[in-house]
C-alpha cells in the first residue's frame, strides 16, 4: 500500500492543476540575501528555467519548475531538449533526467512508449522485482501518462580489491506529457534512494510542465 501512495498524491496534484493556472515564482518580501526566512523559502520554492526554443519557427520554449538542487547538463541530441542531474542521496549516485520532443506527432503511441519503458530495468543481467505502477491524469487539452519501476541492476564498482559487480536497486520514473505542441517524453533514472529523495520535486516538475512563447 505504501508503494501506491505517491501515485495517489500525483493524481490529486494533477487534478488540482485543472482547477488553477500553473504557479508563478513567488515575489519575495523585502528580505536581504542571507536572511534566514528568505533562505528557508528558497529551499522550498522551485527554480524556474526556460529551455532554448525547440520550435524555432514559432519561438516556443519549455518553462519548467526545477528542484533547487538540480544541475543543468548538456543535451545529447536535437530531440533531447533538456537534461538535468539530480544530486544523489548519500552514499548513492545521482539521477539523470531528460526531456525529449520529436515533433507534434511524437514517436510511437503512448502505449508503445510506456511498454518500452516498463522493460528498461529488465534486460538479461537484471533481476526485476516489484510491480510497474502506471497512472494517467487528463486536464483539458493536457494529459500526463506516467509509470514507475524498480529493478535490481548489476553495476560495476571500484573497491580496494579491484572492480566487482554489485546489485543496486535502481528506479525509473517516466512520463508522456501530452500538450498542444505534441507529446513530450520525460524519464528520470538512477538509484532508487536518490529518486525517492527528489520525488516531491519530480511530481511538481511534471504537474507544472508547460510550453510558452519565448
Amino acid at each position: 500500500m505504501r508503494y501506491f501512495l505517491p501515485w495517489l498524491f500525483l493524481l490529486l496534484l494533477g487534478l488540482a492543476a485543472c482547477q488553477q493556472t500553473p504557479s508563478q515564482p513567488a515575489a519575495e518580501e523585502r528580505l536581504a540575501v542571507g536572511h534566514p526566512v528568505l533562505e528557508e523559502r528558497l529551499q522550498v520554492l522551485p527554480r524556474w528555467w526556460q529551455s532554448p526554443p525547440f520550435r524555432p519557427d514559432q519561438h516556443r520554449v519549455l518553462d519548467l519548475a526545477l528542484g533547487r538542487s538540480w544541475a543543468i547538463r548538456a543535451t545529447a541530441s536535437s530531440a533531447n531538449i533538456a537534461t538535468f542531474e539530480l544530486p544523489g542521496a548519500a552514499p548513492y549516485g545521482p539521477v539523470r533526467l531528460e526531456v525529449h520532443w520529436m515533433g507534434e506527432r511524437g514517436a510511437g503511441s503512448i502505449e508503445a512508449n510506456l511498454a518500452h519503458w516498463s522493460q528498461e530495468l529488465a534486460p538479461a543481467d537484471v533481476q526485476a522485482f516489484g510491480q510497474t505502477v502506471q497512472s494517467q491524469v487528463q486536464c483539458g487539452d493536457r494529459a500526463w501518462h506516467r509509470l514507475s519501476r524498480r529493478g535490481r541492476w548489476l553495476a560495476t564498482i571500484d573497491t580496494e580489491d579491484g572492480p566487482r559487480l554489485e546489485a543496486q536497486i535502481w528506479g525509473l520514473e517516466a512520463a508522456v506529457v501530452v500538450l498542444p505542441d505534441g507529446p513530450f517524453y520525460v524519464w528520470a533514472a538512477g538509484p532508487w534512494q536518490s529518486l525517492e529523495k527528489h520525488r516531491g520535486d519530480l511530481d511538481r516538475f511534471l504537474a507544472e510542465f508547460r510550453v510558452v512563447d519565448a
